[in-house]
């Protein structure tokens, strides 16, 4: 795909042969869309990387419509543009919701599938599980459309969904055990936003739903905060400092954020990737905030009649299972390695995995949300 500041960064590499070319294909739906790539091309172009893009954009589309009609959607279609090779990262997402997608459209079936194929085609590429979001209606009387679980206000969904999109990634490794597949967590950076302007401290922003056009895409605000989470997964490093002015495809400027506002969303794009532990990001500088380790690693998710529960560190770690009311069901220590929890007999429905320590209060314990069918 030919794009406007392809030429920048093209000249850019002529220049400084020495960088190393990154070249992304972002596959996906709507929640992807046309202008965030572009700025992730914009932004790069910026910091003198050498990098390019291309990306197929299916209105709507699961990755299973995606794999069995490639040529209905929009961009480079997936099955003629990977074979080209030359790809170091691989940026995929399903449709939401993402527990009605995991449970009735085979996700885990045809991310495999779509991996397979970019691998075979490009060893070596790096693939990331793209964390979306619900719709904001989610949680209120409007609630979100073709959703059966949005019981839950935005903001908790933020967290209490990240286990689906682990899954995703939990299942892939489960099958290529070593293999470069990871998570970009711009459902993450848009929770610490938020959590930003509940605060006050959002450079005069003071409702998320400015950063929408609609109940759940975003406008070029928002699209400006996941372009930094694409920059700093793909590139590994801080786009702090970036410019806020960005420009599409043809040339045309995006509508853009103050500088004050662009550098808090830098700033949190950052602070999320580093933060974060799944994103394959190592930060050498983390400035004010410390990274938090996931404690465990639980697939598949949705689960069926066991839930597979991983503890990678040597020490244990006190569970509880519980149920979608708290109420608890079973608790058990975690040792180093992995144990397969039994889940029969139990009725489908949400369940939470908690850390379950004394000496922890409230609002430092931690919990996990899975399915089960």
């Amino acid at each position: 795909m030919k794009h406007f500041l392809s030429i920048v960064a093209l000249l850019f590499w002529v220049i400084a042969p020495t960088k190393a070319q990154s070249k992304a294909y972002f596959l996906g739906h709507s929640l992807v869309n046309f202008d965030m790539p572009s700025m992730v091309e914009g932004l790069s172009a910026a910091a003198g990387k050498a990098y390019d893009y291309d990306l197929q954009v299916g209105i709507g589309a699961n990755l299973g419509w995606q794999w069995v009609n490639p040529y209905t959607a929009g961009g480079d279609i997936w099955d003629t543009t990977l074979t080209k090779g030359g790809f170091t990262h691989f940026i995929l997402t399903e449709a939401v919701p993402v527990a009605g997608q995991i449970i009735w459209s085979d996700t885990y079936g045809y991310a495999d599938k779509f991996y397979n194929y970019a691998a075979q085609h490009n060893p070596g590429i790096k693939m990331y599980i793209y964390e979306t979001w619900s719709c904001t209606d989610s949680g209120t009387p409007i609630g979100c459309e073709w959703d059966d679980h949005d019981e839950l206000l935005w903001r908790t969904r933020l967290t209490a969904d990240l286990p689906l999109w682990e899954g995703i990634a939990d299942t892939l490794l489960a099958i290529h055990p070593g293999a470069n597949i990871f998570l970009a967590p711009a459902g993450q950076a848009l929770a610490m936003l938020y959590d930003s302007i509940a605060a006050g401290n959002a450079a005069g922003e003071t409702d998320i739903l400015d950063f929408f056009h609609d109940n759940i895409h975003l406008n070029d605000k928002g699209n400006y905060l996941v372009a930094c989470v694409m920059f700093a997964v793909i590139h590994g490093e801080s786009p702090e400092g970036l410019p806020n002015q960005l420009y599409d495809e043809w040339g045309g400027p995006f509508e853009a954020p103050s500088p004050a506002l662009a550098g808090l969303l830098q700033r949190l794009a950052w602070k999320t990737v580093c933060q974060y532990p799944r994103d394959g990001v190592a930060c050498s500088s983390v400035a004010n905030f410390e990274p938090q380790a996931t404690p465990f690693r639980f697939y598949p998710n949705p689960a069926a009649d066991f839930l597979t529960v991983v503890n990678d560190v040597e020490n244990s770690i006190s569970l509880q299972l519980s149920d979608c009311l708290g109420r608890p069901i079973r608790s058990f220590d975690l040792k180093n390695g992995q144990e397969n929890l039994p889940l029969q007999g139990l009725p489908s429905g949400w369940y939470f995995l908690k850390t379950d320590r004394s000496d922890l209060n409230a609002q430092d314990s931690k919990a996990w949300k899975f399915w089960k069918q």
